[in-house]
């Protein structure tokens, strides 16, 4: 039945494994991340196991680091969005709104006479409601209370995640040997090479990304707290995390540095200087990402995937458009997998072939 119908069964094969994935979706994720993780660890493992540490301690001691490193990150940044929270729910709108009143209804005559603003309307409370609706999204409340809810799911997906990432960095094998069992062994001998130059080109990829986010972490909070903006590290904690999705990211972050900056400095009462406190926030942010864009990003982006900035442009669109920020986020390393892939299987089509050609 198979030899006279394969198409079919291979149809069935592949909607019965995608129905798999589908179903225990929690259960892929974890694996994929503690395999992410465990490409991050792996230069830890093969150092300590250079100075002659065993091999399983080496993988432990690895697995610590990674371990210490994001619980830090939480300790760190945790109590300042609660102290952000606070800020925030201290900011005295009517107090705004009376202070810019003599510029507000200058102002107005120039929107009522471009019919974005009615006769009858009043600006302030207009300009209020609308800070009032932005920062209500920068409130925490809701984020803290749903993190409280869902607090066991988190740690047994952080316990499973950090689990399957210790024997990944015990065996960096075992990763292929899960691939290869479930490959018909015709293609074994492409399947490994598809995973040896992802696991390659992945774990360059990774390490400089993480490297990178530490280091707009430290500079962008550094530069804020010397230029006295309130919530420095919180602003630097988004400018680091914003990195992993490029191009868009610094946009993103700016306008995150500009809201909690801006909402900070209201809260206690210094709105009289908003404007030159937006400008500072806005130039320091774009002169150490200028600087960043410049020194690391195309090392990261460009030669650790070997893709072209044109092509990381437009899978960043096609990805956007398909899964939003998720999908940016994860569209380089996505990109290369499936080009490594087309590499290996599709190679006698010539789109493919150029696409390739530097891998």
């Amino acid at each position: 039945m198979f030899k006279k119908y394969p198409l079919f069964f291979y149809i069935l094969i592949i909607l019965a494994v995608g129905f798999l994935v589908w179903f225990y979706s929690a259960i892929v994720f974890y694996i994929l991340i503690a395999a992410v993780l465990s490409m991050i660890g792996s230069p830890i493992v093969k150092f300590l196991d250079r100075i002659r540490v065993p091999h399983v301690l080496s993988a432990l001691l690895a697995l610590l680091v990674l371990l210490g490193v994001f619980l830090s990150l939480i300790m760190i940044f945790v109590p300042l969005f609660i102290k952000e929270a606070e800020m925030v729910s201290r900011i005295d709108f009517k107090s705004i709104g009376a202070a810019f009143q003599e510029p507000l209804q200058n102002f107005k005559g120039f929107l009522v006479k471009y019919n974005i603003l009615q006769e009858h309307q009043s600006i302030e409370n207009y300009l209020s409601s609308r800070m009032s609706e932005l920062v209500s999204i920068a409130r925490f409340e809701g984020v803290v209370e749903h993190i409280i809810k869902t607090t066991g799911t988190f740690l047994v997906g952080l316990f499973s995640v950090f689990f399957i990432t210790f024997f990944f960095l015990k065996d960096e094998n075992m990763f292929r040997n899960i691939v290869l069992a479930l490959t018909n062994e015709k293609y074994h001998r492409q399947t490994r090479v598809v995973l040896e130059k992802t696991r390659r080109l992945l774990q360059r990829y990774f390490v400089g990304l993480i490297s990178d986010v530490l280091l707009m972490m430290t500079l962008v909070s550094l530069a804020m707290y010397l230029f006295g903006i309130h919530n420095a590290m919180l602003i630097g904690f988004f400018a680091g995390i914003v990195v992993i999705i490029p191009y868009i990211g610094p946009m993103i972050g700016a306008t995150l540095a500009l809201v909690i900056g801006v909402t900070s400095a209201l809260s206690v009462d210094v709105h009289t200087a908003i404007l030159p406190l937006a400008l500072k926030i806005l130039a320091i942010y774009f002169f150490i990402n200028a600087n960043d864009g410049l020194i690391f990003q195309p090392l990261i982006y460009g030669k650790s995937v070997k893709a072209s900035p044109l092509e990381i442009f437009l899978i960043l669109l096609i990805s956007g458009t398909t899964a939003g920020i998720v999908g940016m986020a994860i569209a380089v390393p996505v990109y290369t997998v499936l080009r490594i892939i087309a590499k290996e299987f599709l190679s006698q089509f010539r789109p493919v072939k150029q696409l390739t050609a530097k891998i």
